[in-house]
């Protein structure tokens, strides 16, 4: 019996650590796609007419 627990032990920490890691690279992403974001709208913005620059 307390194989059991200790399996499900592992596998809750094993899940935790494959979440964690999922999560970092979820903000890794978005931070580059909301880096090109930024620099399209950027570029949206410099076409507009009647801009004063």
């Amino acid at each position: 019996m307390p194989e059991i627990i200790l399996i499900i032990y592992l596998a809750f920490f094993a899940f935790i650590i494959f979440f964690m890691i999922s999560i970092i690279n979820f903000m890794k992403r978005k931070t580059q796609n909301d880096e090109l974001i930024i620099i399209k709208i950027e570029e949206l913005i410099d076409k507009l007419p009647g801009k004063d620059s």
